[in-house]
């Protein structure tokens, strides 16, 4: 199944655009379209930490993942997921 994926700040620099199209298996989570996207172990940095926690945001279609089933939330055809990066500041 096909999702659509927007990137924001750091990771437009990775991925080389800010959206991109990607297909999924049916019945596909978000940990799916994380092994799709982030194929690399050098990609794989940019969004896990050492302890292999999530650095990056998900939203899917406007809400964050971590208020939905974290990385096991299901997808479904032409969802729309935002990846960004954190921030902090004041």
């Amino acid at each position: 199944m096909k999702i659509r994926v927007r990137f924001l700040l750091d990771f437009v620099k990775i991925f080389g655009r800010n959206a991109m199209e990607v297909k999924v298996p049916p019945n596909g989570k978000v940990s799916d379209l994380i092994d799709v996207l982030f194929d690399s172990d050098e990609k794989r940095g940019h969004i896990f930490s050492e302890k292999n926690y999530l650095k990056g945001h998900f939203l899917l279609n406007g809400v964050n993942i971590l208020g939905l089933d974290g990385l096991h939330t299901l997808l479904n055809e032409n969802d729309e997921v935002v990846i960004m990066p954190n921030m902090s500041g004041g």
